[in-house]
């Protein structure tokens, strides 16, 4: 079920009637209905903004123009997911509030990873497209041209010089990224404990999603070391 069905399926507002919209229980207050309709909100809108990331991640831009718009969007899916981060820990710990609680932490984090799967390959499509780069400039060096040909266009070295270098960039800012994702789902990861210790009879569940994050993080750690690896492979290549 999608996040989307969840959310029409949630309690109703003040006022509001609908045969199959339960009805609104006395200890979950009023006042913390706009913030699980501006968390199920949130989540709707960083779900679309992932999958546009994912979208031109697999796409994977060569030029400037692409790869910076592709950069914004990771950044506005990094925003989201701070924001998301920071509201999920007021939600109110009650039975009331248990299922919804557990609903929005459990998609928050499956988003989480399909963002992070998306930087992953967008910083190897950049790695791969710096080692090209590197290669026509080094075809360069041994030669009398002052051309390449990367990606069916014509380009003066100086300016390959110049795309190596913002490729390189990117490739630390992917690894700043994959970072910043790993900690907002370590933060989750935290708000589940926490779950665990006041939630006995669910503590089956708990930790099965527990044992799915701590197996992300792994995933994370590793993709983290490695976009790492590149980029200090490639800075110490790069033709100055």
């Amino acid at each position: 079920m999608s996040f989307a069905d969840f959310a029409a399926n949630a309690p109703a507002l003040p006022g509001t009637t609908s045969s199959n919209v339960p009805a609104v229980s006395a200890s979950l207050s009023t006042k913390n209905i706009p913030l699980l309709d501006k968390l199920s909100l949130k989540l709707e809108q960083y779900q679309r903004q992932v999958g546009a990331v994912r979208r031109q991640a697999q796409s994977a831009p060569t030029s400037m123009e692409g790869q910076q718009d592709l950069e914004d969007r990771i950044k506005f899916a990094c925003m989201l997911q701070d924001e998301i981060a920071r509201l999920l820990p007021q939600l109110p710990r009650s039975p009331a509030m248990e299922v919804s609680r557990r609903k929005l932490l459990k998609d928050f984090e499956r988003i989480s990873n399909q963002l992070e799967s998306s930087v992953q390959d967008a910083a190897n499509a950049q790695v791969k497209q710096s080692e090209a780069m590197r290669h026509e400039v080094e075809r360069g060096d041994a030669s009398s041209s002052l051309h390449a040909t990367v990606n069916g266009q014509v380009i003066e070295f100086k300016q390959l010089d110049n795309e190596i270098a913002h490729n390189e960039a990117l490739i630390e800012e992917r690894a700043k990224d994959i970072d910043r994702i790993h900690k907002s789902v370590a933060q989750v990861n935290e708000i589940f404990r926490d779950l665990a210790a006041i939630v006995g009879d669910q503590q089956g569940a708990i930790d099965d999603i527990e044992s799915h994050i701590d197996e992300s993080l792994a995933q994370t750690q590793q993709g983290l070391a490695e976009v790492k690896k590149a980029a200090a492979n490639q800075s110490s290549c790069l033709i100055m």
